[in-house]
């Protein structure tokens, strides 16, 4: 006990603990997002048809992210979260038996569906929780806990999933996942909502919603700017994350599928002490654009790196730093973005935020894959922090 009230602030287990055990769950069975690459590989799909894949999700939730988060905004964020998540164990649970890629595309698709569900209304439910309950002051606390807690995940994911995918194949990491989103409904099921209802009429309310969250984005002079920003990182995240191209050039070193487990435990512990440097920068860095542009300088210099490793130790090492530096970005983004935001417009502006997120998906993996394909995996990681430098200009020159 004492132990947890040096990690936690007072009652911040009793007003957001069943919200971190749902992230702990998800993380440490989510086996899909471990190793996602290396199964689509190993069936004989190239680097272009997983961004294919990666793309048909974003499609997916950019035709539904703002409809969704209107309805979870009018009519509760809890239903909406809990229905995501039976409904994407479901879909994931589809891919286990079949390895065409037509049909894998459909269901990645339907994922990104699924996702809309959650996307938003998740952040929303915790945020306007704590709000309620007169506890603004873990609303950071939350999202920093949330990235430790999370990587604590991937730490379990990381061992499980090399004992599963050792003894079972990479098959495996469907039914994990699917078990995962399963489980983790248990303590959101038991958690309550604290909402303003709404008693318009749906149609009318849901289209007023966006109306409203679309006509804020564009008009708030933060937010638009964050979202430019979002946009150029997540691009860049496309080219230099785990997921599509970092797991070939991992092989590519002569790393075993299973190890790669090993190898996400490891970013995993990075990931958990990462958040905690977040309060050091704030005191040494006041403005929280100014803390994002210097945590994406220190990027572009790690990935340079890149270009002289030989290595798959020293290469999982350069990945665990630069998702090291992630885990610090999120959160202060997150928390910067969430003071930007309205209560009632809350769900359906964070929804805004992943529809951008997924624009980014559709347009640029298939042309990461292609270009992996072609320059080479090597390139590719090493070259890709150039995209990060206008999005670094517009952070520091971002004002209160």
């Amino acid at each position: 006990m004492r132990l947890l009230s040096k990690v936690f602030e007072k009652n911040e287990l009793k007003y957001l603990g069943k919200f971190y055990l749902n992230t702990l769950i998800i993380r440490a069975l989510a086996l899909m997002m471990v190793f996602l690459a290396f199964y689509f590989l190993s069936i004989g799909f190239n680097l272009f048809q997983i961004g294919l894949l990666i793309s048909a999700q974003g499609i997916g939730s950019l035709l539904f992210e703002i409809p969704t988060g209107a309805i979870a905004d009018l009519f509760g964020r809890k239903k909406s979260v809990i229905l995501g998540h039976l409904s994407q164990a479901i879909v994931i649970l589809c891919i286990y038996f079949t390895t065409n890629f037509y049909f894998v595309l459909i269901l990645f698709f339907l994922i990104g569906v699924t996702e809309t569900l959650m996307s938003g209304a998740y952040e929303a439910w915790i945020i306007d929780n704590l709000k309620y309950k007169k506890k603004n002051n873990l609303i950071k606390e939350y999202f920093i806990k949330r990235t430790s807690i999370g990587n604590l995940g991937w730490i379990i994911a990381g061992l499980v999933g090399a004992l599963l995918v050792k003894l079972f194949g990479l098959n495996i990491i469907w039914l994990a996942t699917c078990l995962a989103l399963v489980l983790a409904v248990i303590p959101l099921i038991i958690t309550k909502e604290h909402r303003i209802k709404n008693k318009t009429k749906i149609k009318e309310s849901i289209l007023s919603q966006s109306k409203k969250a679309i006509k804020f984005s564009i008009k708030h002079h933060i937010m638009k700017i964050l979202f430019i920003c979002l946009f150029i990182v997540i691009v860049w995240s496309t080219f230099a994350g785990p997921s599509i191209v970092w797991q070939p050039f991992l092989k590519e070193l002569g790393i075993s599928e299973y190890i790669y487990g090993f190898v996400f435990t490891i970013m995993g512990v990075a990931g958990i002490l990462s958040p905690f440097l977040i309060k050091p920068l704030g005191r040494l860095i006041k403005k929280e654009s100014r803390q994002l542009a210097i945590l994406r300088i220190f990027t572009i210099l790690i990935l340079l790196s890149v270009l002289f490793i030989n290595n798959y130790i020293i290469a999982a090492i350069i990945l665990a730093l630069t998702l090291f530096i992630g885990q610090m970005f999120w959160p202060i983004h997150a928390h910067f973005m969430q003071k930007q935001i309205p209560s009632k417009i809350r769900a359906t502006t964070t929804s805004i935020e992943s529809m951008i997120i997924s624009l980014a998906y559709i347009i640029v993996f298939p042309l990461v894959g292609f270009i992996a394909d072609t320059i080479g995996l090597r390139l590719t990681i090493s070259l890709s922090g150039i995209i990060l430098i206008p999005a670094i200009i517009l952070y520091w020159r971002l004002n209160k």
